[in-house]
């Protein structure tokens, strides 16, 4: 099955159904007839089989992993993420228990956790108010391939909507090529990444490659004369420098920024998911 034919059948049945939605609605209010609105996401329980469906998506490096710190930093006022250490503020071992200002990269001792199921569900799950179990992974695996591509867009200029038409305008080129992805929006409303998935790992210079050209060539079919928006693709980098793990990008779908605002508010565009990363 083609699967942008099957995506415009999709986007197609829910603008039908939204429609005969305010239809009826407006019937209801009509005839003064009372009635509670259902919940747009509903209650399922998390299972083993929905973390490994969600990582065989989004999966990166299992070497490693990042968690999104529970307290905001007290310069930018954004929680940052952190690799996770077997060492981290152990006596003897951490540098930063004494005082040092050194990155995890740069430590002699550094033992990163690797990635688990458990850690997963409890990013689904989503169940710390101060969203200390919000994962990032690391897309460029050590051989410099990569299983995904991600268009970073984000509103520095606060340019209004633009970004959301820039966003919608890379998914109908993708859409008119036949290439799949999923959009979700940020955290703080004024953003989104685009996220295109291959089907084996492939080198992140030749994934980076074709972003830069579905970006410069492909905006030519959708008459869109530039991406002010577009900040980056992550993975950031071509390959890997001997011990880095290269740029990070936190994981969607986290089961507590699933129910904000937010995550309710994105209109029109493809896919509706919803990022737990910051900007």
């Amino acid at each position: 099955m083609n699967s942008s034919l099957y995506q415009e059948g999709l986007e197609e049945k829910v603008e039908r159904l939204e429609k005969e939605n305010e239809y009826l609605k407006s019937l209801l209010e009509k005839y003064q007839i009372e009635f509670d609105p259902l919940p747009f996401i509903h209650d399922e329980k998390i299972t083993e089989v929905h973390v490994r469906f969600f990582y065989s998506m989004f999966r990166g490096r299992s070497d490693v992993y990042a968690k999104r710190s529970g307290k905001p930093n007290s310069k930018t006022g954004k929680a940052g993420y952190y690799p996770q250490c077997a060492n981290f503020w152990k006596d003897g071992y951490c540098p930063r228990k004494q005082g040092m200002s050194i990155s995890c990269q740069k430590c002699d001792n550094r033992q990163y956790l690797s990635m688990t199921g458990p850690v997963l569900m409890a990013h689904l799950k989503g169940e710390k108010e101060d969203g200390s179990d919000v994962i990032g992974i690391y897309p460029l695996l050590p051989d410099g391939r990569c299983n995904f591509l991600v268009f970073d867009f984000d509103d520095h200029e606060m340019l209004g909507n633009q970004w959301m038409v820039e966003v919608d305008g890379l998914r109908k080129m993708c859409q008119e090529l036949h290439v799949p992805c999923l959009v979700e929006r940020s955290r703080s409303g004024n953003g989104a990444h685009v996220w295109l998935f291959f089907k084996h790992p492939i080198q992140a210079v030749k994934a980076r490659k074709f972003g830069t050209l579905l970006l410069t060539k492909g905006s030519e079919s959708i008459e869109l004369k530039s991406f002010a928006s577009y900040d980056r693709m992550i993975s950031a980098q071509d390959w890997l420098e001997k011990g880095k793990i290269g740029n990070l990008v936190a994981l969607p779908l986290q089961g507590r920024a699933l129910k904000t605002e937010t995550a309710l508010s994105w209109m029109n565009i493809g896919i509706h998911i919803r990022i737990n990363g910051e900007r």
